[in-house]
């Protein structure tokens, strides 16, 4: 088939599946399951196949699933090369001819050449996002950004698969890769510095509007706040009226979502599989401290939106501060009467 590796999955299952222990079987058949329903529904939009669908078919027939009629409906029309686009035998030849010295070399390689694979999808997707602010495409931006978050949110979840490694087996392969580290990864130290520049082109039009006179600004009764640098100023004009602006409104909720994927899922995630791995005192690969990766999720990817956020609330509890605790209040005065 396309998928020489498929290929071997297939006739191995066809050989072991039937001896497994019933346990193992329905185990194995969930996890079938899940990665080709997955698969199904991530392309279930292609008016084209990936050329790889009957095997996939094949893969659940071996495991007794049913055969998904989508997969079989793509499978007899038009496809993509995917010898050409995955290079498969390129993929099956880091198994087969790769040698590998420690036991846990070859998994460890294979989550880190998937991180920097999915960080350049990402970053490709925030390059985007960038070339659509600069034309005023912010809704189109904004999808982009989204896009680019939950790539950013699933390379959390891929790292930290390497908790399953044997700890005995990485220590010894961790002392001879001392000097280099996934966070070495070239597209890895782009994602920070590339997410916080999509900011420019949004401050850049709100200057633009502020000068027209077309942002409103929320009264804020701090003087010391007044005298800050009013980039979040700018900001909060968004976050008060997000029916005047929504374009803008819906790149900077983009935006959050971007800050949380990075802080969240993958700077946070980072740390917690470090701690997990080496222990929280210890120093990486990279001579680095554990410690020390606590920066990349605790800094601020967007400051002024943090603070425009937090003015915000400021704002509305002094605007509304008579209707303080209303509703909690009629609750219990309801319950005192019942």
């Amino acid at each position: 088939g396309p998928s020489r590796s498929l290929s071997r999955l297939i006739r191995a299952l066809s050989h072991s599946f039937p001896s497994l222990r019933t346990y193992d079987q329905r185990a194995l058949s969930n996890v079938i399951r899940n990665v080709t329903g997955s698969f199904d529904s991530a392309f279930s939009r292609w008016t084209v196949g990936l050329g790889i669908e009957q095997q996939l078919n094949q893969l659940r027939a071996t495991v007794s699933l049913p055969l998904l009629s989508s997969f079989s409906a793509r499978a007899q029309g038009e496809s993509l090369d995917y010898a050409a686009m995955v290079r498969p035998d390129v993929v099956l030849r880091t198994w087969t001819e790769e040698r590998y010295t420690h036991s846990e070399d070859f998994f460890f390689r294979s989550v880190h050449l998937t991180t920097e694979c999915w960080a350049f999808v990402a970053l490709e997707r925030l390059s985007v996002a960038k070339r659509q602010t600069e034309q005023g495409r912010w809704h189109d931006a904004a999808s982009s950004v989204r896009q680019a978050g939950l790539v950013i949110e699933y390379l959390g979840t891929n790292i930290s698969v390497l908790k399953c490694m044997n700890l005995r087996d990485y220590l010894q392969l961790k002392v001879e890769i001392e000097g280099t580290s996934g966070e070495g990864s070239s597209q890895v130290r782009q994602l920070r510095p590339v997410a916080e520049s999509l900011i420019v082109p949004f401050y850049a039009v709100l200057s633009a509007m502020e000068e027209r006179g077309e942002l409103l600004y929320a009264l804020v009764e701090d003087d010391k706040a007044k005298e800050e640098d009013d980039a979040w100023r700018r900001v909060l004009s968004v976050y008060k009226q997000p029916e005047k602006y929504p374009g803008l409104h819906d790149f900077a909720k983009a935006l959050e979502f971007l800050e949380s994927s990075l802080s969240g899922g993958f700077y946070f995630r980072h740390f917690s599989l470090a701690v997990n791995v080496i222990g929280s005192h210890s120093k990486g690969t990279m001579n680095r401290s554990v410690q020390a990766l606590k920066n990349a999720y605790e800094r601020s990817v967007f400051p002024s939106l943090d603070k425009a956020r937090m003015m915000l609330g400021q704002v509305t509890d002094s605007e509304l501060r008579e209707k303080k605790g209303r509703i909690m209040h009629a609750i219990r005065l309801a319950a005192t009467k019942s």
